[in-house]
């Protein structure tokens, strides 16, 4: 004999995070998008630390030579790392 399979729904509350999970700080999962001299720059978090993508005017390819640590440290310092590499490009082309 066939069986019926159970349609029966359960419906449960929820009321989101509790409060011990509320208090503690919460790092961004977006990436966010600079702009450095033409240069397109996506940070995002990767690990502990952070990856940023460099893109040159008009291209949708990433530069191989773009920063990123999974060790812990300010976002910051590899925008600052970004930033250098693009001066070096445009130093190099002038």
């Amino acid at each position: 004999m066939l069986r019926r399979p159970d349609t029966s729904i359960t419906f449960w509350r929820d009321d989101g995070p509790s409060e011990a999970l509320r208090a503690q700080p919460r790092r961004s999962k977006m990436a966010e998008e600079l702009n450095y001299k033409g240069y397109r720059l996506l940070v995002s978090p990767v690990g502990k630390g952070w990856r940023a993508m460099i893109f040159p005017p008009g291209s949708s390819s990433a530069l191989h030579e773009s920063p990123a640590t999974l060790e812990k440290c300010p976002k910051e310092a590899i925008v600052a790392e970004a930033r250098k590499i693009v001066d070096a490009r445009l130093n190099v082309q002038n």
